[in-house]
C-alpha cells in the first residue's frame, strides 16, 4: 500500500479537481491523521476545492476509537455525534459504543471518497519556502502546499512526570502542585 506518492488529479477521489485557466496546479494539503478530525478537515478542504491526502498511521481510518476499552460511550448523545455530510446511525438519543464510533469513521471515510494513505507515519514536517515537506516513517518525502495537524495525542500521551510515587489517587488529584500541570495522573 506504501507507492510512491503522485500528486492526485483530483482533489479527492471522485470529485475532479476545478482548475483556474493560467493558474498553475495546487499541490495537495496533508491531512495527518484520519479519525474524527482529519476527516473532517479533508471533508472541508474537498468542499473548497483544495485537494488533500490523508496520511494515517494505522490500517484503518478510525482514529484511536478501536485501542480503547470496549465499554467506552461517546460522551454525547448520536444525534450531537455525527459529521457533516452523514448522520450517526444510531437512536439519536443513544450514547454511541467504542465499535459504533468506530465503524462509522470507516464509513464515512468511504462515502466520502477521501483520498487516504494508510500505514504512513508523518515523522516530521519542515517548510521550504512556500511549501512543505513531510518525511514518512518509510522514508518518503511528499512537498505540499500545506499542512491539517488531526494526529491527536492519544498515541503518544503526555504524562507528567512525577518526583515521588504517589499512594492514592486522591493525593494526586488534591495536591496544590498538580493545579498548574496541564495532565494529572492519578495514582502517580
Amino acid at each position: 500500500m506504501n507507492q510512491p506518492f503522485e500528486h492526485p488529479r483530483t482533489c479527492l477521489a471522485g470529485a475532479p479537481a476545478r482548475r483556474i485557466r493560467g493558474a498553475r496546479k495546487r499541490a495537495p494539503v496533508v491531512v495527518v491523521g484520519g479519525g474524527q478530525s482529519g476527516l473532517a478537515a479533508a471533508r472541508a478542504l474537498r468542499a473548497a476545492r483544495i485537494p488533500s491526502v490523508i496520511l494515517e498511521a494505522s490500517s484503518r481510518p478510525t482514529g484511536s476509537w478501536p485501542g480503547y476499552y470496549d465499554s467506552l460511550r461517546l460522551f454525547s448523545p448520536a444525534a450531537f455525534s455525527s459529521l457533516t455530510g452523514m448522520p450517526f446511525p444510531a437512536d439519536p438519543g443513544r450514547y454511541p459504543a467504542r465499535d459504533e464510533v468506530a465503524d462509522y469513521l470507516r464509513r464515512y471515510a468511504g462515502n466520502r471518497g477521501a483520498k487516504i494513505e494508510p500505514d504512513t507515519r508523518a515523522q516530521t514536517i519542515r517548510q521550504e519556502g512556500s511549501r512543505f515537506v513531510v518525511h514518512t516513517a518509510d522514508r518518503r518525502a511528499l512537498r505540499e502546499s500545506g499542512i491539517v495537524a488531526a494526529s491527536g495525542s492519544f498515541s503518544n500521551p503526555d504524562r507528567p512526570h512525577s518526583q515521588a510515587k504517589r499512594t492514592s489517587a486522591a493525593s494526586s488529584c488534591t495536591s496544590p502542585s498538580t493545579a498548574t500541570r496541564r495532565h494529572t495522573s492519578a495514582g502517580g
